[in-house]
């Protein structure tokens, strides 16, 4: 596996450097037999008659070679098979180069596409001036059938550096192969009220949506999903405060989804039956009971029952046709009256029905998901979740979870549904013997890395990059077919959000290879080790357990962050950069202040260097407050405070 073009020599040169008892990531060495291709006469070929996706990717790679390296690289469709150039497409197109180079088209994995998403990426041997391959393994001429090219396309631009300032592609000789260890990976983007202009998808322009989608193809998602909160549901006489932002919301979504689907991403539509917005029901005895009152209806209650469908159909019907539907039965949903709790799973599984007979008509042919989080932690709350006044224990949760699976098995077959649930410990359902994978496909949550951050309003989450690839590196090894990622800041997680899907896409892949592809993808020229050296510096700033071990690890953040800036090749923001950055220095020293006017103070500083940066500045401006900054400091700096 060709993974890194981070040098020995300037790994151990950056080990050097470094303080001991560091995280440092080691060096993966590129093969002995590589070649070098300068941009300098290539020609990217496409088919002669080429479908969208194909012009959309080739005009992507293209725009993306130029901003890196400044080169501009000619387009030409069909005729060229002479000269130096890059010959793009799937096996509708180049099915007959591929086969000559003997590689192996993956069959269907479960019903799943895995073919489409599969790739090649190869130097071609013998044809005078340099040629290369980069083509999707799917012979559909489809958005869909071209997933895998727009991959093959991302790993070319990970191969673009730059050598004695000229700018070309590292090659090994032998071809790039690549399939997907996990069927499929899923970006699950939220829209709620903690949301900011220059940091949140709603807010971006139409060439940020673009590019945002652009970019999940290339770091290898397969698909793309989201929720959104009641209040911006499109139902009428719905929250008139919220009716400028939901429309905002909805237009925006919308053009992620058109956007995703140009792409070839599979889109899901993810949906709470019983949340609405209580303000809109009637009467008192239409809203649910227990920990989920104040976002939820009764499902007890028919008219309750009625009202909130309607209010889902149009969301559907909005966002629809879509690829599949994911079902959310909890948090915020979920009754507890007596009714319901004896019932509770014939009222879930009511819920994934209700949502499963309108989609036909919607979504012809559309895949559906159910979501048992978190199930698993209800017996432990007696006064809120449960039987009024005992709650459940473990064993009526276990019992009522089983019967809601056996009514989903008989509905749907085996391994027509998917089950989703956490993935970060062996209690969830997908992991604790509950959901048998020969009955279900099962998809794992990851919550805890980005999402519970963005629920707390908090845009500057420490990397956890080493955290998440071990628990996506236990789902692929597990045999997940799905995991999908929580976030809401699109503009502020890349790369938690490319280590995701590249832990989930390559069989056996460890932290060091995933963050390496990360510098590849980020950080070219004299940019790649500073940027590995900040990642490791975040890194062993999430993990420093006392105060002084935070201090050591914050200046190996800022040191390495000032000879980014003032380096060549960083194709991240700057401005993201600089804010991420500024906020790990403000958050340790408010971690040490030592009374309120003292803290007060110093947030105020806070928000006067943020507000200069342009995309923290709505943030700043109109969100970070001291009281959210001491919540911040509590949930995540501990360590930096001494406690």
């Amino acid at each position: 596996m060709i993974i890194g073009l981070l040098t020995l020599g300037a790994a151990v040169a950056m080990a050097d450097a470094l303080p001991t008892g560091r995280c440092v990531l080691p060096s993966v060495s590129i093969a002995e037999s590589s070649a070098f291709v300068p941009l300098a006469g290539l020609t990217v070929v496409c088919d002669a008659l080429p479908v969208e996706a194909e012009t959309i990717a080739a005009a992507r790679f293209v725009r993306e070679v130029h901003r890196i390296s400044g080169v501009a690289l000619p387009i030409a469709y069909g005729g060229k098979t002479a000269g130096s150039l890059i010959r793009i497409g799937n096996r509708s197109a180049v099915g007959d180069v591929v086969r000559k180079l003997g590689v192996a088209v993956p069959p269907e994995r479960d019903g799943e596409d895995i073919a489409r998403q599969s790739y090649v990426v190869a130097l071609l041997k013998g044809r005078g001036k340099p040629q290369i391959l980069a083509a999707g393994l799917g012979d559909a001429r489809t958005s869909r059938g071209h997933l895998g090219t727009g991959y093959a396309l991302g790993e070319l631009l990970r191969r673009l550096d730059v050598r004695k300032g000229v700018w070309g592609f590292d090659m090994p000789v032998e071809p790039i192969v690549k399939s997907p260890a996990v069927a499929h990976r899923t970006l699950y983007i939220m829209n709620s009220s903690l949301r900011n202009p220059g940091l949140s998808i709603e807010h971006f322009s139409d060439e940020e949506i673009v590019d945002y989608v652009d970019r999940l193809v290339e770091a290898r998602y397969s698909r793309i999903c989201f929720w959104q909160w009641s209040v911006y549901y499109l139902y009428p006489g719905n929250a008139p405060a919220y009716e400028a932002d939901r429309h905002l919301i909805h237009r925006a979504m919308r053009k992620v989804f058109d956007r995703a689907r140009q792409r070839g991403l599979e889109v899901y539509h993810m949906l709470t039956p019983s949340h609405v917005n209580v303000d809109m029901l009637p009467e008192p005895r239409m809203r649910a009971t227990g920990y989920y009152g104040p976002f939820s209806v009764c499902w007890s209650q028919p008219d309750a029952r009625d009202l909130a469908m309607k209010m889902a159909q149009l969301e559907m019907e909005y966002y629809g046709p879509v690829n599949g539907y994911m079902v959310w039965f909890y948090d915020p949903g979920g009754c507890f009256c007596a009714e319901c709790a004896e019932h509770q799973s014939e009222r879930i599984y009511d819920q994934l029905m209700a949502v499963a007979e309108r989609a036909p008509s919607i979504s012809p042919g559309a895949k559906f998901q159910a979501g048992l989080w978190p199930t698993w932690s209800f017996a432990r709350d007696k006064e809120r979740i449960g039987h009024p006044g005992r709650g459940y224990t473990a064993d009526e949760v276990n019992a009522m979870v089983k019967d809601f699976l056996r009514r989903c098995r008989t509905k749907f077959g085996p391994r027509e549904l998917t089950i989703i649930d956490s993935c970060e410990g062996d209690e969830t359902n997908i992991y604790n013997g509950n959901v048998d994978s020969r009955e279900f496909k099962r998809s794992g949550f990851m919550y805890t890395a980005l999402g519970m951050a963005s629920e707390q309003t908090y845009p500057f989450a420490l990397f956890r990059l080493r955290y998440l690839c071990e628990q996506m590196g236990r789902a692929r090894e597990r045999g997940l077919d799905e995991a999908q990622l929580f976030i809401q800041y699109s503009a502020t997680n890349f790369p938690g959000v490319f280590a995701f899907a590249d832990t989930l896409f390559e069989p056996g892949s460890k932290y060091e290879d995933t963050a390496h592809r990360l510098a590849m993808t980020l950080a070219k020229g004299s940019s790649r080790e500073p940027f590995v050296a900040y990642v490791a510096a975040m890194e062993d700033l999430y993990a420093a357990q006392n105060r002084s071990a935070v201090e050591v690890a914050l200046k190996r953040v800022e040191e390495a962050a000032g000879r980014i800036a003032g380096s060549q090749g960083f194709l991240g923001s700057l401005e993201w950069l600089k804010g991420h950055t500024l906020a790990q220095t403000y958050y340790v020293k408010l971690a040490q202040t030592t009374n309120d006017a003292e803290f007060d103070a110093l947030v105020a500083k806070f928000r006067e260097g943020l507000s200069a940066i342009p995309m923290y500045r709505d943030y700043a401006e109109r969100t970070l407050a001291p009281e959210l900054a001491r919540h911040h400091v509590k949930t995540y700096w501990g360590a930096a405070a001494g406690k």
